[in-house]
């Protein structure tokens, strides 16, 4: 469903323009005409992106999961600025999905359970630790976070920041 008055009236929109399910969020920025959403159709799970506010959606072209993507997030302030991940590995696009670049691989999986866009800082949030990005998404290391024992795994993050302080939530 679609509103353009905050939850006023909504419209629908066709399942053959995008689909989704439990994981296709849609992920807004600092621009309301353009969205992003992974859609569900076809057996696949294609990047798409809407450049007016969400009436439409097309396939990102440079799609580096072909058709595989488990997750995409998109940085509220700065409509340029994306991460897609497949089962294996995460991706970063800094042109609005025009290119992507490799920042995380893992064999045994690349599960996102969230994402935290900060200014230049980027908190990517694995089942087994926090990979950080303080260059604008330019390298990602892992954090020192500590305290989620090894044979612990993260499923849900958020974070958020007041007055300076950030603060992260996992379970």
């Amino acid at each position: 469903f679609h509103t353009t008055n905050l939850g006023l009236t909504w419209s629908e929109i066709s399942f053959n323009k995008i689909t989704g399910n439990n994981g296709a969020n849609v992920r807004f920025t600092e621009n309301p005409q353009i969205l992003y959403c992974v859609n569900v159709a076809d057996d696949l799970m294609t990047p798409n992106k809407s450049t007016d506010g969400g009436v439409t959606w097309s396939a990102i072209a440079s799609d580096p999961t072909f058709g595989g993507a488990f997750s995409l997030n998109a940085d509220p302030a700065n409509s340029n600025r994306i991460l897609t991940s497949d089962y294996t590995t995460l991706f970063f696009s800094s042109n609005g999905g025009s290119t992507f670049t490799q920042k995380y691989s893992n064999a045994n999986g690349c599960y996102i359970a969230g994402v935290f866009f900060d200014g230049n800082n980027i908190f990517v949030c694995l089942y087994n630790g926090v990979r950080v990005a303080t260059n604008n998404g330019t390298t990602f290391a892992m954090s020192a976070i500590t305290c989620i024992p090894a044979t612990e795994a993260i499923v849900s993050f958020a974070a958020a920041k007041q007055g300076g302080v950030t603060r992260f939530f996992c379970v």
